[in-house]
């Protein structure tokens, strides 16, 4: 574990440590429509719009499931890279899976199908809040994600991550 952690700590460059301003990375859902899926499981389908008007790439932490928080660090299974339609998308698997979206300094991105899974039964409600991560990096190990991406088979997984810089928000999804 040493070594890796040595190794690790060798490839990675160095973190900015400043903060986001408040405003500079806008979120909005628009809900586009509910499936049923396997058993009793509901699909909740979103367009994912993200604005970063601030001057370094941030990444959007989103949960795959309603009622859950992604924790800021903790043991990473397996990450798959989950990029399409000019996104950097990736599917992030620990206790608490969630996907990961990188957004450009000075940019934004829309996907199309973000996609959160429940099953409760929310036909009495028609909002639900859910915790979202802005961050400046993820790591798993020592190592920026896409650096671990890139060399997945070689670093393995059941490899410790964590949230640099993170932030959360609570943002308000309509369920119809």
């Amino acid at each position: 574990m040493w070594f890796f952690n040595v190794f690790f700590s060798l490839l990675s460059p160095s973190i900015p440590t400043d903060t986001l301003p408040a405003d500079s990375v806008k979120i909005e859902f628009t809900f586009a429509k509910m499936e049923q899926g396997k058993t009793d499981q509901k699909n909740y389908y979103y367009q994912l719009s993200v604005q970063n008007t601030s001057s370094q790439s941030v990444y959007v932490i989103i949960p795959k499931w309603f009622e859950t928080q992604p924790k800021a660090s903790g043991i990473m299974r397996d990450v798959a890279i989950d990029s399409h339609d000019n996104l950097i998308a990736y599917s992030f698997t620990a206790d608490i899976p969630f996907e990961i979206y990188k957004i450009a300094a000075f940019s934004s991105i829309k996907e199309q199908k973000c996609k959160i899974r429940t099953r409760s039964d929310f036909s009495k409600i028609t909002k639900m809040e859910i915790p979202v991560y802005v961050v400046h990096e993820v790591k798993i190990g020592e190592l920026p994600i896409q650096d671990y991406v890139q060399h997945k088979d070689f670093y393995g997984t059941n490899i410790p991550y964590s949230f640099v810089e993170a932030s959360t928000l609570h943002e308000t999804l309509a369920l119809k």
